[in-house]
């Protein structure tokens, strides 16, 4: 790994310039420009995931920069959304985009009419809702997310002509908060028109990879929007699930043909169908949904594991959806230890409990948990598996600020309620 020794280079050279005088600082301006060339890379590029072994390496430099330069900001602005991308030290990102926010017009003064300046602005205030997703715990937090992407896509509006990347950027962040709440309609129909307004400058902006990430992004969110209403009751599964599994296999199709197979960003189309087969399978248990659905999660699992390190919060998310394939199989012991595993490394990694990903590692082990009192009928199991959901209900709770329509929060109560009727 050559982080260890890009750290310690940059750390010399940094530091000699700033002890030989700032003004020397200007020596090294052909450096920086080499740095910033190299670590400026698009949203979907292969060597994206290769830069984290850097980012120690840019903190430094961002540190021991004496001046807050344009392309010390651009820099600052490049780490914090590599570190966002992949969420790796949310609280670090989080902290860099507050600075972001607070800089942006000092370092590039507005002036009117400006749509380089406005589009610049929206993606500091995307950037920065992001990264308070990731590492605040307030409570209610997907609430002031729709509150601040509502924000970024006002701003837009009236700032940016409606075909502009940053403004339709702004709307699929939005509609991806309403959808996070509950507000699956509204999303669908947001997507649809975003997905409009891409189709319109495809000639335009066909090559243009933000152009290609904000299609992929797009098609990803209208699956999602169909799946959240096929799963919604019974009546619209029918209606739902066809489109969703059409969408879903449209992804796939569209990422591999822009982007080869071996792109990290595969690793979510693969999840998606995944996940789709593994729900048809739920409701029709006919064996070839589960190989599809274990095809495409390995596939998942192989394109993160030779692009990411183990331990990391997108490695644990791969094994996660595994680990539901085993529910399925029966393996109800193997999959209650994995789950547990993953559930550890998830907590190791934040300051508290309060975090989407550590609830849903809470819920899956309180399932499991009960599924093996079912078949055993082992209290203890009964017992863990209540004190399990406890604690994801109090999670749900405080992410949603107690707003009981949303899925995850459903879902939950509902499995309270069982385990305390079992309990009687």
């Amino acid at each position: 790994m050559p982080q260890p020794r890009a750290r310690r280079v940059a750390t010399r050279l940094i530091r000699t310039t700033v002890r030989n005088g700032l003004n020397d600082f200007d020596k090294i301006q052909p450096f920086l420009r080499n740095v910033a060339g190299f670590f400026h890379t698009e949203i979907l590029d292969d060597r994206r995931p290769e830069h984290l072994r850097y980012a120690d390496c840019i903190a430094t430099i961002i540190e021991n920069c004496p001046d807050i330069t344009e392309m010390v900001y651009i820099l600052r602005r490049d780490y914090t959304g590599l570190l966002n991308q992949y969420d790796t030290e949310p609280l670090l990102a989080h902290e860099n985009a507050e600075w972001l926010k607070d800089n942006y017009a000092m370092v590039f003064p507005k002036k009117d009419g400006d749509t380089a300046w406005a589009s610049g602005w929206v993606e500091v205030l995307l950037l920065h809702a992001d990264t308070f997703l990731n590492s605040t715990t307030d409570r209610g937090k997907y609430v002031t997310l729709e509150k601040m992407r509502l924000d970024a896509w006002d701003f837009a509006k009236a700032n940016l002509p409606e075909l502009h990347m940053s403004r339709i950027k702004a709307e699929r962040h939005y509609m991806s908060a309403k959808l996070n709440n509950g507000k699956y309609v509204e999303a669908l129909a947001g997507f649809q028109a975003v997905s409009e307004k891409l189709d319109k400058i495809a000639d335009t902006y066909a090559s243009d990879d933000e152009w290609r990430y904000e299609c992929l992004r797009t098609l990803a969110m209208l699956g999602m929007s169909y799946n959240r209403l096929a799963e919604q009751n019974e009546a619209d599964w029918e209606k739902y699930i066809p489109l969703t599994l059409e969408v879903r296999e449209k992804y796939l199709k569209t990422a591999l043909n822009m982007l080869g197979e071996s792109n990290a960003f595969l690793r979510n189309p693969y999840n998606d169908l995944g996940m789709t087969n593994m729900y048809l399978y739920d409701k029709d248990p006919q064996p070839h949904y589960l190989e599809r659905a274990r095809y495409f999660l390995t596939k998942r699992l192989e394109v993160i594991a030779a692009n990411f390190n183990e331990g990391s919060p997108l490695y644990l998310s791969a094994l996660d959806r595994l680990v539901r394939l085993l529910e399925r199989e029966g393996k109800l012991r193997d999959a209650l230890d994995m789950n547990k595993e993953i559930l550890e490394s998830r907590r190791a990694r934040k300051k508290n409990d309060y975090y989407k990903d550590v609830m849903q590692s809470y819920f899956a082990v309180a399932r499991v948990s009960f599924k093996i009192f079912r078949e055993s009928g082992a209290t203890e199991n009964l017992s863990a598996a209540k004190a399990y959901i406890e604690k994801t209900v109090d999670i749900a709770d405080h992410l949603y600020d107690g707003d009981k329509n949303i899925k995850q929060y459903k879902e939950a109560l509902r499995l309270q309620k069982e385990i305390e009727a079992a309990m009687l």
